[in-house]
């Protein structure tokens, strides 16, 4: 591996920590070697994906950076449907195409949009971090990097750079932060009254084993939550088939419940809702993220972007951390104040811009121009032109990282950050890692690994 000007540059800008462990990783034959790491292959239900073996080193500047795009994102994002369309649910619905009448009842209080668990999907480049997505909802990944953090500091390889060097980490927990955020927004809605609150974390149906293992340890992370605001109770996972509804409250079995996680995408359980919309129970995220995630939603900041709605401040966030993006439609449209037809700019422009579909996860429905022929390319945009639920976003290029990759050694990276934001907190965030080699979409099933993010005080 040949050591670049422009990887030190990357990993001085993390911290003088992390380009410092580089340095000593990629000398180092143990560091470079998978099977030094074995502890983080062990099957666990509470890991779903690859780790990746070396940790980043983040300093205060890094992090305050990811920690005012993050959350300044989210804010305008939430702020989307009451200061662009005045809180009007007609209005809202035809931007969506959604139906008025539910539109209504999803944006009538209490709606969840201030309390909003979310995530990002931002690309480190020489600019600065770009937002390529926000994700509105409780069924998110990378929430365990608080876990891998605990198993990561202490393999050996890690365990020696931090003695020798003598180097003191810290790291989010994120699990402990959602439970903090739970307590936060229980006590202000004035849902812990009686002095308990206790959580459902409601995943789909897990076996048996999967939920003796997973449950204690929510239950575990709950603790520090329920002692900071003196309450009793207790968080567990569950389905949504365990729950009832009496009296206006939801129960598991004979316990009050008085939040719920949602933990999975459905947003489809009626007696949550209706619990929620009487008062009697938190709702994370409740059916309003459906909106709130729509990926045009990027697209009508950045065409707003230097509207007087906006604060200075919101402004030059969204100049220095959205990249241009415009729904997919016919006619004209601004780019770099120039006007252009937006089709045919796309059909010309298509080794710098991406394609991605309004409401698909997980990568699905999002085509790289530069990895994508012209024929389909073409295929596509003629198909979804006149759909309006397609957006086109400039692409923007992650940073080189070097990373530990294969059975042995180590090459440069693409990386995906993901910053957590629950309701206007900083919650830490997690990255997904891929060799620049593969090329495409960095996602968690195409051989991207799960990183770890290690706070450093200098």
């Amino acid at each position: 591996m040949i050591w670049s000007p422009e990887l030190e540059e990357t990993h001085r800008d993390l911290s003088e920590t992390d380009l410092l462990f580089r340095r000593f990783v990629s000398q180092d034959p143990e560091s470079l070697s998978r099977s030094s790491f074995k502890a983080l292959d062990v099957p666990s239900p509470l890991l779903k994906y690859k780790l990746q073996s070396w940790p980043t080193f983040v300093g205060p500047e890094k992090v305050r950076e990811i920690e005012r795009a993050s959350v300044g994102m989210s804010s305008l994002i939430r702020g989307i449907p009451e200061r662009v369309f005045g809180g009007d649910p007609r209005r809202v619905a035809e931007h969506y195409g959604t139906d008025p009448l539910s539109t209504e009842l999803l944006l009538s209080p209490p709606n969840g949009i201030d309390s909003a668990v979310s995530r990002g999907d931002f690309v480190d480049t020489p600019q600065g971090l770009k937002c390529v997505e926000f994700n509105m909802s409780a069924h998110l990944g990378g929430w365990e990097t608080s876990i891998l953090a605990g198993i990561q500091v202490n393999l050996s390889p890690i365990r020696r750079f931090l003695r020798q060097h003598g180097v003191t980490v810290t790291f989010r927990n994120t699990v402990r932060e959602i439970f903090r955020h739970v307590a936060r927004e229980a006590e202000r809605q004035g849902l812990t009254a009686e002095g308990e609150l206790n959580v459902a974390v409601v995943m789909p149906v897990l076996s048996a084993q999967d939920v003796a293992m997973i449950s204690p340890y929510l239950d575990g992370e709950y603790r520090p939550a329920l002692e900071e605001h003196g309450l009793r109770g207790r968080a567990f996972l569950c389905d949504y088939s365990q729950l009832s509804e009496r009296l206006g409250r939801l129960y598991y079995g004979a316990l009050k419940v008085g939040a719920v996680v949602e933990r999975s995408s459905t947003h489809e359980n009626r007696m949550a809702f209706n619990c929620f919309k009487a008062g009697a129970l938190c709702f994370f995220n409740s059916p309003v993220a459906m909106l709130l995630g729509d990926k045009r939603n990027l697209a009508l900041l950045s065409e707003l972007e230097g509207s007087p709605i906006f604060s200075d401040e919101e402004r030059a966030i969204l100049e220095r951390h959205l990249p241009w993006t415009r729904r997919v439609e016919r006619g004209e449209a601004t780019y770099r104040g120039e006007r252009i037809s937006l089709l045919d700019f796309i059909s010309s422009r298509r080794e710098s811009l991406v394609l991605k579909k309004a409401r698909s996860l997980g990568g699905a429905d999002v085509l790289i121009g530069r990895f994508t022929s012209q024929e389909e390319w073409e295929t596509v945009l003629a198909r979804e032109a006149t759909g309006n639920d397609w957006i086109v976003q400039e692409y923007v290029e992650s940073r080189p990282y070097l990373f530990q990759n294969d059975e042995h050694g180590c090459s440069p990276h693409d990386a995906v950050w993901g910053p957590f934001v629950f309701g206007n907190t900083y919650a830490g965030a997690f990255l997904r890692l891929q060799p620049k080699r593969l090329l495409g979409i960095v996602n968690l099933t195409r051989g991207a690994t799960e990183g770890v993010l290690l706070e450093v005080a200098r």
